[in-house]
């Protein structure tokens, strides 16, 4: 944002340095220093649409994603058993995120 804003600072420093009230170029002045926020405007409305749309729809969605299954009956496994059940479960939730998309 920085170069885009010192770009707006320059347009309107040829303003208030070499502008008065008898100036004849008062139009195209008023006509850079609008570009300039219409130009300022749009990156603004692009900036928000990519957090909105890129960054926070991902993150909701990892957000609801699960990991791994951890079962409710919290007794211990073995790293072999508890790796066939996280594969069983993949298995199972890939088969509904196939029908859902």
């Amino acid at each position: 944002m920085t170069p885009h804003l010192k770009d707006l600072e320059y347009k309107l420093r040829s303003g208030a340095v070499s502008l008065d009230w008898t100036s004849t170029n008062i139009d195209d002045y008023l006509k850079q220093v609008h570009e300039g926020l219409a130009k300022l405007e749009q990156l603004i409305v692009n900036i928000n649409d990519i957090i909105e749309n890129r960054i926070e729809n991902n993150t909701k969605i990892l957000h609801n994603t699960v990991l791994f299954n951890l079962p409710a009956d919290a007794q211990p496994y073995t790293l072999d058993k508890f790796v066939k059940m996280q594969e069983e479960w993949i298995a199972v939730e890939s088969k509904k995120f196939m029908v859902e998309n």
